[in-house]
C-alpha cells in the first residue's frame, strides 16, 4: 500500500503545479485587466464591468488555488440532501467566467481581453477530469 501511495506522490504535486499554473495565468489577466483600467477614459459603466471582472478573476484563482492546495476538487458536489450531485466547484468556475467575459463588455475598447481566461479555465477542466476517480 505505501508503494502505491508513493508513486501516486509526484502526480499530486504535478497536478498542483499545474493549478499553480491556472492561478498565475488568471491573475495575469486581471493584471492586464488593471493596466488597462488605470490608463484611463473609463466611465461608470467601465469601471462597474472592470469591478465584476476583477471579483470574478480573483474567485476563479481563489479556486483553482484550493484545488492545488488539495482543498477542494472541482467535480465535487456542493449541494447535500436531495439536491446532492446538483452543482460542483466545477459550476462555479463557469459561473465565475461568464461573469468574467460578460463584464468585459461594459468596458470599452476591450472586446476580447477576458477571454484570455478560457485558458486556464480549459486547464483546470481538462485537469479535473483527467484526475477524476470515477
Amino acid at each position: 500500500m505505501a508503494a502505491a501511495d508513493h508513486s501516486t506522490h509526484p502526480a499530486r504535486r504535478s497536478t498542483a503545479f499545474v493549478y499553480w499554473i491556472c492561478v498565475v495565468l488568471t491573475l495575469l489577466v486581471g493584471v492586464f485587466l488593471a493596466v488597462d483600467a488605470s490608463a484611463g477614459g473609463y466611465g461608470t459603466p467601465a469601471w462597474v464591468g472592470t469591478s465584476i471582472a476583477a471579483i470574478g478573476l480573483l474567485a476563479l484563482a481563489g479556486l483553482y488555488a484550493a484545488c492545488a492546495l488539495g482543498r477542494i476538487r472541482l467535480e465535487t458536489s456542493i449541494l447535500a440532501g436531495r439536491f446532492k450531485g446538483k452543482a460542483t466547484y466545477l459550476h462555479v468556475t463557469v459561473v465565475c467566467l461568464v461573469l468574467v467575459i460578460g463584464a468585459d463588455i461594459l468596458i470599452p475598447n476591450r472586446e476580447a481581453g477576458s477571454l484570455a481566461v478560457l485558458f486556464p479555465f480549459g486547464i483546470a477542466y481538462w485537469l479535473s477530469h483527467a484526475t477524476s476517480e470515477h
